[in-house]
């Protein structure tokens, strides 16, 4: 059974993930551009003259490395946990997909343009159901994490 406090968590998407990989990767060339110095040292490294804090970059790079760890989706391979997970994610679509914005919906930039009430009595409506389509983007990262379209909303947008 999942603890509350893990359904709280912001999983990261793939693209965040890769983002955090490479910042990583630039934080490590900083420290290893800067020589030998001991913690705490100033070390000099070449951006405008400024002088960067050894152990601050080695803190960011420790802090960057346990989100990884911690939020990093994995993919479930049990292929019944997996099918419970597709059911479930297929009835919140069921359930929150009348509340989806269109794309007609989403065009609508002035107050003077006639589909406006429509669109912003929809993003209104939506507040109610935000935490369906949390769970059901939390459920498409355990399903697919490599997947960057696989919670995309568009997919079940209406044309109009």
């Amino acid at each position: 059974m999942t603890n509350k406090k893990d359904n709280d968590k912001k999983m990261l998407t793939p693209r965040e993930v890769e983002l955090a990989k490479e910042d990583i990767a630039n934080y490590e060339n900083i420290i290893n551009a800067s020589g030998d110095f001991r913690e705490g040292d100033l070390a000099p490294v070449i951006l405008d003259d400024l002088a960067m804090d050894r152990g601050k970059i080695v803190k960011t790079i420790t802090a960057l490395k346990k989100q990884l760890d911690e939020s990093t989706p994995i993919r479930v391979a049990d292929p019944i946990q997996r099918d419970r997970l597709a059911r479930e994610r297929k009835d919140l679509e069921t359930k929150f997909v009348p509340y989806l914005e269109t794309f007609r919906d989403l065009g609508v930039m002035k107050r003077d343009d006639m589909n406006w009430h429509q669109a912003y009595q929809k993003a209104l409506d939506r507040r109610q159901v935000e935490h369906l389509i949390t769970r059901w983007r939390r459920i498409g990262l355990s399903l697919e994490p490599e997947d960057p379209q696989i919670n995309s909303l568009d997919k079940l947008r209406k044309a109009c």
